[in-house]
């Protein structure tokens, strides 16, 4: 819950998503590639973070956008859509902290598993296509 002046991402945090990403990409590990996932949150300046983040998504085209926080997601969402990612293809979840990705210790986590569902069911259905 403290900014980290000296790196992005500390151990504990890189874990956390790990498991997050386990749980969310379970059913379909190859589409894993094809998401865009963050806390968006890189610089202190916001005018430089949305900068960077408008470069990263013209590199990376994500097929899917997961935002690790809903304050990120309110902050930084319009960004994607104004890239062109259709409004369903930008999901969210809780920022994945210890057990926060195991519903029956976070009742948030509930997002969780919804956010999976949906991205399971997106990914399938371009499979599928």
């Amino acid at each position: 819950g403290e900014w980290q002046k000296n790196s992005p991402f500390s151990w504990q945090s890189f874990m956390s998503v790990w498991i997050a990403m386990r749980v969310l990409f379970s059913q379909n590990p190859d589409a894993l590639q094809r998401a865009y996932y963050s806390d968006l949150r890189k610089l202190a300046d916001d005018s430089a973070n949305r900068d960077l983040l408008v470069r990263e998504i013209d590199v990376t085209r994500p097929e899917a956008v997961l935002i690790f926080g809903k304050t990120a997601y309110d902050q930084y969402g319009r960004v994607f859509r104004e890239a062109g990612i259709d409004r369903d293809r930008i999901y969210y979840i809780y920022f994945p902290c210890g057990q926060g990705a195991v519903p029956k210790h976070d009742p948030r986590a509930e997002t969780l598993l919804d956010c999976r569902k949906r991205l399971h069911d997106y990914f399938e259905s371009c499979h599928g296509a």
